[in-house]
């Protein structure tokens, strides 16, 4: 991170809390590159927390995304420390950052948004190996394959959810079966509007997701 932010960014340490909080956040470039080097986020009660977001951004014409750390609660302020086009650092506030809810960046640059994974996983007993389940692309037109690698011929199950953690649409997958395409439609099929979803694939108690952005 440039010396120009942390002038300006102070480090506080943040109230820890029992139940952690899913914190994510998707930036999307228009004719800019973005180079977002840090988020500074507060905390009901006082507390903040700086987490430094290296390669988030990127060039024009580009989406990209960041997982925090668990964080305490969903934060009531964001301070966004960014450079454009190469220039120097600058910081931008973002007052009260609702979830899926787009903020325009500095100079029309681009635009910023935060999400939640709450309710998706629900932590199985046992992971699925990571490469159980392949999304391609990650950032996804109308149409996206889903393909497994499973050991055995069991059966197992496919749901995907939105990123308030609600079910929109389950597959069946059947024994032997080694993808599938998804459209971007619910399971009454009504086209998803745009934005964050998640792939969970399961087998009896274990499972595996995958995080997909769905594009119009």
């Amino acid at each position: 991170m440039k010396a120009g932010c942390l002038c300006i960014l102070a480090v506080l340490l943040a109230t820890p809390a029992a139940d952690a909080t899913e914190f994510h956040g998707v930036v999307q470039t228009y004719d800019h590159e973005v180079a977002i080097d840090s988020l500074v986020v507060g905390f009901d009660g006082g507390g903040s927390d700086t987490l430094l977001t290296p390669g988030w951004g990127g060039p024009a014409a580009t989406t990209d995304t960041f997982d925090f750390p668990d964080q305490p609660s969903w934060p009531i302020s964001a301070l966004l420390c960014l450079r454009v086009d190469g220039g120097l650092p600058r910081t931008q506030p973002i007052g009260y950052p609702m979830r899926e809810l787009w903020y325009p960046l500095l100079d029309s640059a681009g635009r910023v948004k935060f999400y939640s994974q709450a309710g998706v996983a629900g932590r199985p007993a046992t992971e699925l190996p990571g490469a159980a389940l392949e999304v391609c692309p990650s950032v996804v037109g109308p149409r996206t394959l889903l393909g497994f690698r499973l050991n055995g011929t069991g059966h197992a199950t496919l749901t995907v959810f939105d990123a308030d953690g609600n079910t929109v649409c389950r597959f069946e997958v059947p024994a032997r079966t080694r993808s599938l395409s998804w459209d971007g439609t619910d399971a009454s099929g009504r086209r998803l509007a745009e934005g964050i979803y998640f792939c969970r694939l399961a087998v009896g108690r274990a499972s595996t997701t995958r995080k997909v952005l769905l594009v119009r």
